[in-house]
C-alpha cells in the first residue's frame, strides 16, 4: 500500500516544520510520498521538503488555486491513497495516516475519509478572523 501526502504551502515556517515532522513519523502506512506544491516560499520550507525527499511542484504565486493546485498534486502522485492536508495542521499522533486510510482499505466502495481538525491553544479570535479573510495567523 502506497500513501501520498499533499500539502500546498507558502512560507509555512516553524509550524509547517512540526507538521511535516509528524507526517513523516506516521506508522503502519509505509513511507509517505510527500507532494507539496509551493507558491513562492522564502522561509526555508522548501529546503525542509527537499531534505524529506518531497516533490515540490512550483505554482506561480498569482495562479494559485486551492482546488486546481490540489488536483494537480494528486495527479502527480503514484500512491494508492492520498491524504490532503494544510500547512498548519499538525497530526496529533503517529497513527493519523493509518486511521485515515484504514476504512478505505477495509471497504473499497468508499471514496474518502476525513479527520477532525482542532484549534491550537493560544490562537486569538483576531488571528481566526485574519485567516478567514485570507491572511495568515501567527503561531502562538
Amino acid at each position: 500500500m502506497k500513501v501520498a501526502l499533499v500539502i500546498p504551502r507558502r512560507n509555512g515556517g516553524e509550524l509547517f516544520g512540526r507538521a511535516l515532522e509528524m507526517w513523516l513519523a506516521q506508522q503502519d502506512v509505509g513511507k509517505l510520498e510527500p507532494v507539496c506544491p509551493d507558491s513562492g516560499s522564502r522561509d526555508g520550507t522548501v529546503d525542509k521538503l527537499r531534505a524529506a525527499g518531497a516533490r515540490i511542484p512550483t505554482i506561480a504565486r498569482g495562479s494559485f488555486n486551492h482546488g486546481e493546485t490540489r488536483n494537480r498534486a494528486v495527479a502527480a502522485t503514484t500512491a494508492d491513497f492520498v491524504i490532503l492536508s494544510v500547512q498548519d495542521a499538525v497530526p496529533v499522533s503517529t497513527a493519523v495516516a493509518r486511521e485515515l486510510v484504514a476504512p478505505l482499505v477495509r471497504d473499497p466502495t468508499l471514496a474518502a475519509t476525513y479527520g477532525r481538525l482542532t484549534g491550537r491553544t493560544g490562537v486569538t479570535e483576531a488571528a481566526v478572523r485574519a485567516m478567514a479573510a485570507g491572511g495568515a495567523a501567527q503561531d502562538p
